[in-house]
């Protein structure tokens, strides 16, 4: 696909790709459908790129599953579909993809979704598994303490936890704390 070492032939690629999801390789799936989205070497068609990572999603492909929930979550020309969405990031987080439970937590903090323990439960998870905005939410909970007993010290440590993975407000908060 990339021309890696020779010429790069999307057509042939795109062949291949479908060969692959044709015979329940999600990887090909995911990749074909990344294809559509693009339009890289293939008209691009949103509708086929959903269906692709929900082919993907069938056949046990958490890549495809996170895709699709993005789509959805997003209503990327394929309609909004939250609780799918939900149900997907879900499934990821659950499986290991931390990103997941970090766009599951975002989906508890919308105002029509809203349930704190679970938004608070899910970024903790990604927290610990070094996303850094998921820290900055976690420690703007302890600061503010409208959730959890106010604790300015814990606090601190996850904006700390945020700031060591590049997340700029969580540096400027930690520095506040520190005075």
């Amino acid at each position: 696909m990339n021309g890696r070492g020779v010429k790069a032939d999307l057509a042939q690629a795109t062949s291949l790709l479908r060969d692959a999801c044709t015979r329940s390789d999600p990887r090909g799936c995911v990749e074909l459908g990344q294809l559509f989205q693009s339009g890289r070497g293939v008209l691009r068609d949103v509708p086929r790129t959903a269906a692709l990572f929900g082919e993907a999603c069938d056949k046990g492909s958490l890549d495809g599953c996170s895709r699709l929930a993005s789509m959805l979550e997003t209503g990327d020309m394929i309609g909004r579909d939250l609780p799918k969405a939900r149900e997907l990031f879900k499934r990821g987080c659950d499986g290991g993809v931390v990103q997941d439970c970090y766009s599951l937590a975002k989906q508890y903090q919308r105002p029509e979704t809203r349930d704190v323990a679970l938004a608070s439960k899910y970024n903790k998870q990604a927290c610990d598994a070094g996303v850094g905005p998921a820290c900055y939410e976690v420690g703007l909970l302890y600061e503010s303490g409208t959730t959890v007993p106010r604790d300015p010290v814990k606090a601190l440590s996850f904006y700390q936890q945020a700031c060591a993975a590049k997340h700029e407000l969580a540096c400027e908060k930690a520095k506040r704390l520190k005075r």
